[in-house]
């Protein structure tokens, strides 16, 4: 069951997937006339008010409350990331931000979102074919909700990073402006193409390359992605990962990021959960004796 906010009350309503089958397909036309329409019921203007209200949680309890279920040891080690500045901190609290986000309007037009779209969680990498495109990389937070949060969310990142980068204020505003523009535009493209065009369409690193205007920025940016896709994980990543152990390689100690779990606590493991988990152990265990695993 989804959840949709009227824009008059600033209520949620519910709505069952049944609502919706039985409404006819909608011509481009129409649906675009339905957007100019909830456009006319929430002004874009009112996306930028947003004030603290009184009865807001503390986020310091929320990164705590956050942290339940995770593993103690390493809990140190997030809130040591996250203090490094205000963008690594913004980088680690999702929650927040959508706890602030559920009291802004909304068109109730929903998504399958992010969840946690901020600039570093959005990346380049090597397809099947050897091409190097830009995409999402990150949806340990996806859900239905909002389209809007995550725009909001990614343009912010802009600022942060901008603010924790020494950038000036109009120059933050600026990288702000240029995402949600490019937002823009790219959906009013999207919106007059076939679903499957929409489907397959991708960013293609080396031609999104000739929007760089700047000499010194393009060389440094093909630079880096030749040093990418020359780099081989497993030449680079196993001597450091890897060593001989009773003439086996095993996965390196590196706690509390990552341990040896024995054979016995894995067979324990196996005996309390039926997930997949440890259909997983077993595989590790079936390659590498004793079992290194990450745990983070």
């Amino acid at each position: 069951m989804g959840t949709f906010r009227d824009l008059d009350k600033g209520e949620l309503l519910d709505k069952r997937p049944d609502d919706f089958s039985e409404q006819p397909l909608q011509s481009r036309e129409e649906r675009y006339a339905a957007g100019k329409a909830l456009r006319n019921r929430l002004e874009r203007e009112q996306h930028s008010k947003w004030t603290t209200p009184k009865d807001r949680r503390d986020p310091v309890k929320m990164v705590v409350e956050s942290s339940k279920g995770r593993i103690p040891e390493l809990l140190p080690i997030r809130y040591g990331r996250m203090m490094v500045s205000p963008f690594t901190f913004y980088r680690g609290t999702a929650n927040i931000m959508a706890a602030d986000l559920a009291l802004t309007p909304a068109t109730g037009i929903r998504a399958q979102l992010c969840g946690d779209c901020h600039l570093l969680n959005l990346g380049g990498f090597a397809t099947p074919e050897r091409r190097l495109i830009f995409d999402t990389n990150d949806f340990d937070e996806t859900l239905p909700g909002p389209w809007e949060w995550d725009v909001k969310r990614l343009v912010a990142s802009f600022v942060m990073a901008s603010r924790s980068n020494g950038f000036s204020k109009s120059d933050q505003r600026d990288a702000a402006q240029t995402c949600a523009q490019s937002y823009r535009e790219h959906m009013t493209e999207f919106a007059s193409m076939p679903t499957l065009d929409v489907w397959y369409a991708d960013i293609d690193v080396n031609k999104a390359m000739s929007s760089l205007h700047d000499k010194a920025t393009r060389a440094r940016v093909h630079k880096h992605i030749r040093k990418e896709m020359a780099r081989q994980v497993t030449e680079h990543e196993s001597p450091s990962m890897i060593q001989r152990h009773n003439g086996e390689y095993v996965i390196k100690d590196n706690p509390p990021l990552s341990i040896t779990i024995s054979t016995s606590t894995l067979r324990r493991t196996e005996k309390i959960s039926s997930r997949p988990s440890s259909t997983t152990a077993r595989r590790c265990r079936t390659i590498v004796r004793p079992c290194s695993t990450a745990i983070t």
